[in-house]
């Protein structure tokens, strides 16, 4: 905003506001006369244009891309690079040469020359400035005169800490922390069973599982725990392997003596028959009795009977070593199919928990990086300023928050983050 001073046309003599309110606005404004009169208008500035008795031709232009405005009755007239009062005076005399349509209280319409101190010109609208970078809400900044690069930052929402207030990094690396303790003794666990597991596998059948040495402590006492449980999972394993083994040797053993004791049994059985046979033909020559045929009979008989009997015995025997053995080669087969499947579990656990831990010891170091950047307070932003000089040139320079801006200033924000 600037300056407006106004012209009230009934008698056509001028009426300016007093000097003290002149001296209000401006001090209000915070615009010093002397930073209006350097400031030279540009293209996006917006300009308001009255004359004194016509108010119709009042209008607000802006300075197009051609650095002209559009003003009423004269048309296309240069402003850009101009002063407000340089523009003022050249329109005043533009007007004075021309006469412009007045309409008088009764209605009727005149032809009346226009003189300088009706003329009215005024900035309504200035450029905006243009914040980019680390800015919550970055573009276009309303510009207000004596804005600063502080203002214009808190106009458009602050500084984009989202980097940095996601959550507090102190309180982010007590958890990161917490975190990647947890997932070293849960990894120090899983790499404790593959290798318990490793050795079970690689031990012979049947052989005694080892204690663990490790000492107790509160780092390791989680792995022994693990240690201890899979030794007796191992022992438990190997108690059933040698009832089965020992029932089944004594299957074997037990069928092998039924087996010789058949062999016996039949050789007897054989005498028996022959027996039998030779008494029979004696008893039909007339020279034993028949006692003694029924004798060898029913002896016959029984060893026949007591061999099969034997033989049976030893079938089921044999069989009962066979399946013995057969639960064994099972026990055996699932008993490593387990630990097969708890050692590939157990790597599965150690090569998610290994990220796990990675991803944990990022964000920690990320965090850290975090801290430094709050303690750095206002070191860590860095404003750069670009503007425009007269004759176009771009000036890049390095600025603060304090500084003053002008209109179509860019500022651009940068937080620095250290580099992990």
């Amino acid at each position: 905003m600037a300056m407006l001073l106004m012209f009230f046309p009934p008698s056509r003599k001028i009426i300016a506001f007093p000097t003290f309110l002149v001296s209000l606005a401006v001090s209000v404004l915070g615009y010093t006369p002397s930073a209006r009169a350097d400031y030279k208008l540009g293209t996006g500035d917006v300009i308001e244009l009255s004359i004194a008795g016509a108010s119709e031709l009042t209008a607000r232009v802006s300075v197009d891309l051609d650095g002209s405005v559009n003003v009423p009755i004269i048309g296309n007239f240069p402003a850009r690079g101009l002063s407000l009062d340089v523009l003022r005076a050249n329109l005043q005399s533009e007007f004075m040469k021309r006469q412009i349509p007045i309409r008088a209280p009764d209605g009727r319409t005149s032809l009346t020359s226009v003189a300088p101190e009706d003329v009215a010109v005024r900035i309504a609208e200035y450029r905006p400035v243009y914040l980019h970078g680390d800015i919550a809400r970055a573009g276009e900044v309303p510009y207000r005169p004596g804005m600063s690069i502080r203002q214009a930052i808190a106009h458009a929402g602050g500084f984009d800490v989202a980097r940095l207030r996601m959550s507090n990094p102190y309180v982010d690396t007590v958890e990161y922390q917490a975190q990647g303790t947890t997932l070293a003794q849960e990894l120090a666990v899983e790499i404790e069973r593959i290798k318990q597991l490793q050795a079970q596998l690689q031990r012979p059948s049947g052989a005694e599982a080892e204690a663990s040495t490790q000492p107790m402590g509160s780092a390791s006492n989680e792995a022994n725990i693990l240690a201890e449980r899979l030794r007796m999972q191992q022992q438990d394993f190997t108690k059933q392997l040698h009832y089965i083994l020992a029932s089944a040797a004594f299957a074997s053993s037990r069928a092998a003596v039924l087996t010789e004791q058949k062999s016996k049994e039949e050789e007897g059985s054989k005498a028996d028959i022959e027996d039998f046979e030779r008494s029979r033909s004696l008893f039909e020559k007339g020279t034993v009795s028949t006692q003694r045929v029924s004798d060898a009979r029913r002896a016959m008989l029984l060893s026949s009977t007591r061999a099969l009997q034997t033989a049976v015995e030893a079938t089921r025997a044999q069989r009962e070593s066979e399946e013995a053995t057969r639960s064994s080669q099972q026990l055996q087969d699932q008993n490593r199919i387990r630990l097969l499947t708890e050692l590939q579990d157990a790597m599965s656990r150690r090569t998610r928990i290994t990220a796990q831990l990675s991803a944990a010891q990022q964000k920690l170091a990320i965090a850290g990086a975090m801290k430094s950047v709050w303690t750095q307070g206002p070191d860590a932003i860095v404003i750069t300023l670009y503007r425009r000089d007269e004759s176009g040139v771009e000036n890049k320079i390095d600025a603060n928050e304090s500084m003053g801006l002008l209109p179509g200033d860019v500022v651009e924000v940068a937080i620095k983050v250290p580099a992990l």
